[in-house]
């Protein structure tokens, strides 16, 4: 390995940047370095320019992809190699901001209906009835479940923020009942391959995609499209704004707002200035 990319990796521990954001951080600056072949050391400000520019300009590439190479690369050389002057001008394209995916209940129904692990029901359960990201959801602790009041503790949120969330009767059962199928030996509640580590989310988004074929759903849905859910099941359930974007871990409001796009019964009581237009009496 680069030995800039080891001590790239030894900065993101001291600065306590999430696991996530470590694995994604190094994975990305060596398929940067991989793509010259040369030393990082070697590397400045032409390469980090021509390689941005081709990964905009390829279909497989998204705005938020290019991101997160973006801030990645930004990383290496502001913070681990002190050359903050080869990435000061480097840009990304602006993100398209689309509508959150959602299932409608219906849909998520058909999915525990033909999920017959424990675990794998209790996966689904904990992004439907507790809002968990699929991170938050893999590493959740058996000491995270907090039954005596009621509530999840999320210890690993976006942002490395804890809240806490509500635990319904109905997920408490589960979870109980995926504790007993799995009998994890260490602290997650979820364990991995190895029992020290957590399931992987790539496990879970593997186990989800087969869930939706069984269930015959007419597309794919990612895994956050179940946490979509939840949220637009609140509103429709008459939960406040706020309490729901508090509920999911949302730093700004305009995260929570964007849901009020994709639910149809709040879209449809709204009346259009048409129908008042034309309700009033005609002036002579």
């Amino acid at each position: 390995m680069d030995p800039t990319i080891a001590r790239m990796e030894q900065d993101l521990k001291d600065l306590d940047r999430s696991i996530h954001t470590r694995t994604v951080y190094v994975q990305t600056v060596k398929r940067f370095q991989r793509h010259f072949g040369r030393p990082l050391q070697e590397l400045g400000v032409d390469e980090v320019t021509s390689y941005m520019r081709m990964l905009v300009r390829s279909p497989d590439h998204s705005a938020s992809t290019c991101a997160v190479y973006a801030a990645a690369l930004r990383f290496v050389f502001r913070v681990t190699m002190q050359r903050p002057e080869q990435v000061a001008g480097l840009r990304t394209p602006r993100r398209v901001r689309k509508l959150p995916t959602v299932l409608t209940a219906e849909q998520v129904r058909r999915c525990l209906a033909v999920t017959s692990s424990e675990r794998n029901r209790a996966l689904v359960m904990l992004a439907y009835g507790a809002g968990l990201r699929i991170a938050e959801a893999t590493h959740l602790q058996i000491a995270d479940i907090d039954s005596a009041n009621g509530v999840i503790r999320v210890r690993q949120g976006k942002g490395r923020k804890e809240r806490l969330v509500m635990l319904s009767p109905v997920l408490l059962a589960q979870l109980r009942r995926a504790y007993r199928e799995q009998r994890p030996e260490g602290a997650w509640l979820f364990p991995g391959a190895e029992a020290q580590m957590p399931i992987t989310p790539r496990r879970v988004r593997r186990i989800w995609a087969d869930i939706q074929l069984r269930a015959g759903l007419r597309r794919h849905y990612p895994f956050h499209a179940l946490r979509g859910a939840f949220a637009t099941d609140l509103l429709d359930g008459g939960v406040d704004l706020r309490t729901i974007g508090l509920l999911l871990g949302h730093a700004r409001m305009s995260s929570t707002v964007r849901y009020l796009a994709v639910q149809p019964s709040h879209v449809a009581k709204v009346v259009s200035p048409l129908d008042r237009l034309l309700d009033r009496p005609a002036i002579s």
